[in-house]
């Protein structure tokens, strides 16, 4: 007689493992459903699948009862950081995340995101930015003298380009992209979601995959090591055409003042009229991140070594 397939049973449908492309990919060795609090679960069947961030306690009784619970830290990933098991809770985290959340959800939705490039980009660089916080502050002075002349949105200071998504708040946004504002700019620089001094945790968001899966040349204002891990992942980046030694830098002023170094050699370039990361080896290098991102059967490894295999050696040990 064959082993009992294993139910994971979510607080909510907004729980990211029952969300449609997740559910999909679980669904050959899980069962998934939501909480019904009427029935009455077996803990030798049913899992119990929470996230950090919720603050209701509700699965806590079920662990009081010899349940095996799930906490989901996927959103807060550090690099630095695995899975744990302690006290019945698996505590899961999964190193490259947002790779993985972005490509399934792509392949889920049938989004093909692949803007041509233009021969003449009007603008200087693009940058998108949502939520206010100090860091962005911060790069959003420095980089003043370049905005007239690039496209940019800071959402929490009303600052929006059009054509942005009319619905913030909703997951989809994470991943919404608008094609034309790639292919109007020379190059993104993107605004990581805690850049931090030193090497103490590393931290890369769908905020740097973007430009990667829109064929775009990129800057990251992120921590010290995201170009090093974008490496690791078969990513390139293009130190042939710039100093990226910014990546290197330890404290967060030093850093943005070396990106700054870097932004006003190409706008000094850009003003002659120049395409940014138009030479032969720039587009080469953007036409390999694109389809390393769009590798499925990279991501489908991933998947299975940081996700599937990780619960499945927690619900059946």
């Amino acid at each position: 007689m064959g082993q009992i397939k294993k139910t994971l049973v979510c607080y909510s449908t907004t729980t990211i493992l029952n969300s449609a492309w997740i559910k999909n990919k679980l669904s050959r060795d899980f069962d998934i459903e939501c909480f019904d609090p009427t029935v009455d679960y077996d803990p030798a069947i049913h899992i119990m699948v929470t996230e950090r961030y919720n603050q209701n306690q509700w699965h806590v009784p079920f662990l009081q009862r010899g349940f095996k619970i799930i906490v989901e830290y996927f959103w807060d990933s550090f690099k630095d950081e695995v899975p744990i098991v302690q006290d019945q809770q698996l505590h899961i985290r999964s190193r490259d995340w947002c790779w993985i959340h972005s490509h399934l959800m792509n392949r889920h939705h049938n989004y093909d995101y692949q803007p041509a490039q233009s021969l003449s980009p009007d603008k200087f660089f693009l940058l998108l930015m949502n939520m206010k916080r100090d860091t962005r502050d911060r790069l959003f002075d420095q980089v003043g003298p370049y905005l007239g002349d690039s496209l940019y949105s800071y959402r929490d200071r009303d600052i929006t380009i059009a054509g942005d998504d009319p619905s913030p708040g909703n997951l989809i946004m994470q991943t919404y992209s608008n094609t034309s504002w790639y292919n109007t700019t020379n190059f993104s620089l993107v605004a990581e979601t805690l850049p931090q001094p030193g090497k103490e945790r590393l931290f890369v968001t769908e905020k740097t995959l973007k430009p990667i899966e829109l064929s775009h040349p990129f800057i990251v204002y992120g921590n010290q090591g995201t170009l090093p891990y974008l490496h690791g992942l078969g990513f390139e980046t293009f130190d042939h055409i710039i100093d990226e030694s910014y990546d290197s830098e330890p404290h967060l002023q030093a850093r943005l003042v070396a990106i700054d170094t870097v932004l006003k050699t190409l706008y000094q370039e850009f003003k002659q009229g120049k395409i940014l990361f138009g030479d032969a080896e720039s587009c080469r290098r953007i036409q390999h991140n694109y389809h390393r991102f769009h590798d499925s059967a990279a991501v489908d490894q991933l998947w299975q070594q940081q996700i599937v295999d990780v619960i499945l050696e927690f619900v059946d040990g």
